[in-house]
Order: C-alpha cells, then sequence, then structure tokens
C-alpha cells in the first residue's frame, strides 16, 4: 500500500516537471520553430498541443496587427503628399486663368523674324527718302550752276548756293570718302563751284594764273585703289589750242568729329606737250591737305582746311559733282 501510494505520488511530480519543461520550451523557442511545433500539435492533441496553439494563434495576431500598422502608416505618408482642399477649391474656382496668361504674353510677343523685317523696311523707307532728298539738292545746284541758263546770270548768288551746298553737308553719306576712292570702280567728278581763285591752286598747278591763259575745266577721279587723278583744262587766248595738265598721286583719309581729313600727294604731272614730269625727290611731292565735309557718288564737297569753310562767302569751298560723259567732255574741250 505505501509503495502504490509513493508511486502515485512519483507519478504526479514526474508530469508536473514535463509539463513546466515544455511550457519553458515553447516561451523560449524562437517563430521560425514554433511553426513546426503547431504542426505537431495538430498531430497530438493534449494540454501541450492546446498550450502550443495557443502561443502561436497569440504570436501570429501581433505579426498582423504590426503589419497593419505599417500599411496604415504608409496610407498616411502617401494622404500627405495628396492635394490639400483649400488648393483643390481654389484650382477648381480659377481653372484657366494660367491659360489665359501664357496665351496673352504669347500674343502680346511678336515673332523675331515678322520684327527683323519690319525694321529692315522702316531702314529701306528711310534710306529712300534721304536719297531722294540728296537728289533734289543735287538737282537744284545742277540747275543753279548752269552757265547756259539765261535766268541763272541775274538770279543766282553765292549764299544761294551755299545754302543748298550746306544742307548737303547736314545730310548723312551712303558712300564715305574712303570707299570711292578706295573700291577699283572708277569715279569722275567736275568741279562745279569753287569759292575762290587761291582754292583752285592749292590743289592744282596753278598755271591758269599765267598772262593769257584761263582755266576752262577741274576734273577729279578715282580709277581705284587710293589712287588720284587731276585733268586741269586751260585756255590760252588767241590762235593756241587748249592745254591740259594732269597730275597723278595718292592719297590717304581719317575720320574725326564727323569730318573727313583727306590728304592727297601729287607725285607726277604730264603737261600739255604730254611731257611727263615727276616728282623725284620726296620734297618735290606736292602735298594737298582737304577736308570733306561730305561725299558719294553724285557730289564731293570739300574745303582748305579752316575753321569755319562758310566764312568769307565760301572762299575755301570746293563742289564736285559726278561727271558721268568725261571723255566726250574732254574732245568738246579739244584736249582727248
Amino acid at each position: 500500500m505505501r509503495s502504490c501510494h509513493c508511486w502515485f505520488y512519483y507519478s504526479v511530480l514526474i508530469s508536473g516537471l514535463t509539463t513546466a519543461s515544455w511550457s519553458a520550451f515553447v516561451v523560449q523557442v524562437p517563430q521560425a520553430t514554433r511553426a513546426s511545433v503547431l504542426l505537431w500539435s495538430k498531430v497530438k492533441r493534449g494540454q501541450l498541443g492546446n498550450t502550443v496553439g495557443v502561443a502561436t494563434t497569440t504570436t501570429t495576431t501581433t505579426t498582423t496587427t504590426t503589419k497593419k500598422k505599417k500599411e496604415s502608416k504608409k496610407k498616411k505618408y502617401t494622404d500627405k503628399s495628396a492635394i490639400s482642399p483649400d488648393l483643390a477649391k481654389w484650382m477648381m474656382e480659377n481653372p484657366q486663368t494660367d491659360d489665359n496668361e501664357k496665351t496673352t504674353s504669347l500674343s502680346a510677343t511678336p515673332p523675331k523674324t515678322s520684327s527683323r523685317r519690319e525694321r529692315q523696311s522702316i531702314r529701306l523707307a528711310e534710306q529712300q527718302v534721304q536719297r531722294e532728298k540728296i537728289e533734289g539738292l543735287v538737282e537744284q545746284l545742277e540747275q543753279m550752276l548752269d552757265i547756259k541758263s539765261e535766268n541763272n546770270k541775274k538770279t543766282v548768288s553765292v549764299p544761294d548756293i551755299l545754302a543748298l551746298v550746306r544742307e548737303l553737308t547736314q545730310q548723312t553719306s551712303s558712300s564715305p570718302l574712303t570707299q570711292l576712292v578706295g573700291t577699283t570702280q572708277r569715279r569722275d567728278y567736275r568741279l562745279a563751284w569753287v569759292g575762290s581763285d587761291d582754292s583752285v591752286t592749292h590743289i592744282g598747278t596753278g598755271l591758269h594764273k599765267v598772262p593769257l591763259a584761263r582755266l576752262q575745266e577741274v576734273f577729279l577721279s578715282f580709277p581705284g585703289r587710293n589712287r588720284v587723278l587731276l585733268q586741269e583744262v586751260i585756255r590760252i587766248l588767241g590762235p593756241f589750242p587748249n592745254v591740259r595738265n594732269t597730275l597723278s598721286g595718292s592719297s590717304r583719309s581719317s575720320t574725326r568729329d564727323g569730318v573727313t581729313e583727306w590728304n592727297v600727294q601729287w607725285e607726277s604731272m604730264v603737261d600739255g606737250t604730254g611731257k611727263e614730269l615727276l616728282a623725284g625727290k620726296e620734297e618735290n611731292i606736292k602735298s594737298v591737305p582737304l577736308r570733306v565735309y561730305y561725299s558719294d557718288e553724285m557730289v564731293i564737297i570739300a574745303s582748305r582746311p579752316c575753321d569755319d569753310p562758310w566764312q568769307g562767302n565760301g572762299e575755301n569751298v570746293l563742289l564736285f559733282l559726278r561727271e558721268d560723259d568725261l571723255e566726250n567732255k574732254l574732245e568738246a574741250l579739244r584736249v582727248a
């Protein structure tokens, strides 16, 4: 009887220790091991299986709750990037404000190509008006200086001529002197008016001052490459032919304060007999300084160096007009 009681107590003790040890194992086992224990518990249902099942179910529930919390955090973060209700309301009230502003700004800005063409058209129109004005002034000068006109002998005066000449100098030149002299195209001009005999002597030979000599014409030519020719036609009183003296040289020019400083150097001369006289030494080269106030294909207005070219009734002024038929003019003067 005593042995039976001892065996019973021994069984109870063993059963308690076994249950306690398995409970401790369930608490300390990792999560990956619990799944296998759960499968085992399904096979063998008992108190130990129930204990393990409860622990595993609790862990699974905790994991699911954690995932839901993470998903809720993501949703909250996504909601932060959404448009605020105030902004959405404002966009609904003003749906086309930006489009209208862009359309207005684009329509107000003209294309660059059309703008450039408009400026070019305006510039060409202004140049045409300027050209017509210059042509009109030159035509008035030609009519005024026409010695064949009977009206000019009575009505033309020096102030009238200087008024037109001065108005020409106020125009914008389309062809500066450097372009006229430097190009290869030949250009010829005729001395149409001069303020004094000293100004003619300044640019020429001065041989017209010889007794019985009269100056008929003076022609200024640019054969090209900064070369300059000056032809004087002198008439000798009596039964003598006219004489042509031709000066040849080079020129340099520079512009200062809107006025072109033009320096011509005569290096040789061909007299009326056809004999060429070279300057030889440098000191024999004649230097002719001039100031050019206006120049283009039709007219050249120059003067001897002075402070005021219009003083003394323009005694220092030289006016050259374009000559289109130089050879025939020379034949008419019997010096060709």
